[in-house]
């Protein structure tokens, strides 16, 4: 279970004539207000359809998108072209799902029959120390305007990274030899090319960076609880009146996703306390404009580089 890149919804063909006036609208450390509540311990498998609320793990389910559906997918696939996010009433899917996805689909009226559960039962909160640290790095900012926004990257990607991190991958290591030395080279190397006499390649490593601190668990569930939040998330009055995230948008307005950031041609002015998690509006790009068919135009409109 990885994170979702861009999903798209096809601004193109949704938006052939341009973008009116998009706004962007990004989610304060997203990552650091879903830290709570991990799994520890070994898990449980087994072949029930309860799943309890705040219950941890994962389950391979069959998902089914209710008649009448007229939004976007909540779930993402991957595929060989990507991610895509199924959306047409009837149409079946079968992935892993984490415990907030399933009760996301279920409380939107999705079919969710569960076929295998691999639950944790119990949890802890082994990363809440360091998201509370970054939380409060951010909140101490002072110094000036473009400073502070160098500042605040800095922290988002300190996030971002360590969650990252967590979810073991081997790290990719480049080799190089003498051209001639090209016997040396061998027949797994990856992204193979030739420099000033040198040849160079890729190979993975055979463990992650540090097993001990291998936790894709973790990850894992962050990262759903992330997606699930850029769905339907609190908002400063915790209450089910007061909610944000792109299912209460018009589904006509919402240009792109990605797992912390809306782009949309509406303002949906939702309130902001100070808290991680809660949207605020990165930007407002005059309108019209051309409407973006790269990630790189996309992240452009957020002056994000």
């Amino acid at each position: 279970i990885e994170p979702a890149g861009a999903a798209w919804a096809e601004p193109g063909r949704r938006f052939p004539g341009g973008l009116p006036r998009p706004e962007v609208w990004d989610a304060r450390l997203a990552y650091a207000a879903v830290c709570w509540g991990l799994s520890s311990g070994s898990p449980v498998s087994d072949h029930e359809q309860d799943w309890p609320k705040h219950q941890q793990g994962f389950a391979m389910c069959r998902v089914t998108v209710p008649d009448g559906w007229s939004h976007v997918g909540l779930i993402g696939v991957r595929g060989g072209d990507g991610w895509r996010w199924p959306s047409s009433p009837g149409e079946e899917l079968e992935v892993w799902l984490h415990g907030a996805e399933i009760w996301l689909c279920r409380e939107w009226g999705w079919r969710v029959e569960i076929l295998e559960r691999l639950w944790f039962p119990t949890s802890g909160k082994p990363l809440q120390k360091f998201a509370d640290r970054i939380v409060r790095a951010r909140a101490r900012i002072t110094v000036s305007r473009p400073v502070a926004r160098l500042v605040r990257a800095g922290l988002r990607a300190i996030m971002l990274h360590t969650i990252g991190r967590l979810h073991g991958r081997p790290p990719v290591i480049v080799r190089s030899v003498p051209i001639a030395d090209a016997a040396h080279v061998p027949d797994s190397a990856a992204d193979l090319h030739m420099r000033d006499g040198v040849i160079r390649w890729t190979e993975k490593a055979d463990e992650a960076h540090d097993p001990a601190a291998s936790h894709p668990e973790w990850s894992a569930a962050i990262w759903a609880r992330a997606r699930c939040r850029l769905l339907d998330a609190p908002g400063p009055a915790q209450d089910l009146e007061d909610r944000q995230g792109a299912l209460y948008l018009p589904p006509s307005s919402i240009v792109a996703l990605r797992v912390d950031a809306i782009w949309t041609t509406c303002s949906p002015r939702w309130g902001d306390d100070g808290r991680p998690g809660r949207y605020t509006l990165r930007a407002e790009v005059p309108g019209p404009i051309p409407t973006p068919t790269s990630l790189g135009q996309l992240l452009a409109l957020a002056a994000d580089r």
